[in-house]
């Protein structure tokens, strides 16, 4: 594995690892015994709940997103295209 793959990886494991922290965190929001009392303590049951699946759809898409620009095929589509183009390009590496 060249030194880019070995990027790539990383990336998407780090990506995981924080996928299954979130996950873990919305397993606790559901096993937890909560009794709300009055709206505030709904609204803020509710607000935790919306802000852990947000952050865990987001890294849901990353990931995705992460892999996909991480495959073979749209690796062979840049390269086909950057070979197309009229002039020439230099390849300057991926960019976050």
């Amino acid at each position: 594995m060249d030194k880019k793959e070995s990027g790539d990886t990383a990336r998407i494991e780090i990506i995981e690892g924080q996928i299954h922290e979130v996950v873990e965190e919305i397993q606790q929001l559901i096993a937890e015994k909560v009794t709300v009392k009055d709206t505030n303590e709904l609204e803020a049951l509710e607000k935790r709940v919306v802000q852990a699946t947000d952050r865990l759809a987001s890294l849901i898409v990353g990931q995705k997103v992460q892999q996909s620009l991480d495959s073979d095929e749209l690796k062979q589509d840049a390269s086909e295209l950057a070979k197309a183009y009229p002039k020439k390009l230099k390849n300057q590496g991926q960019r976050f």
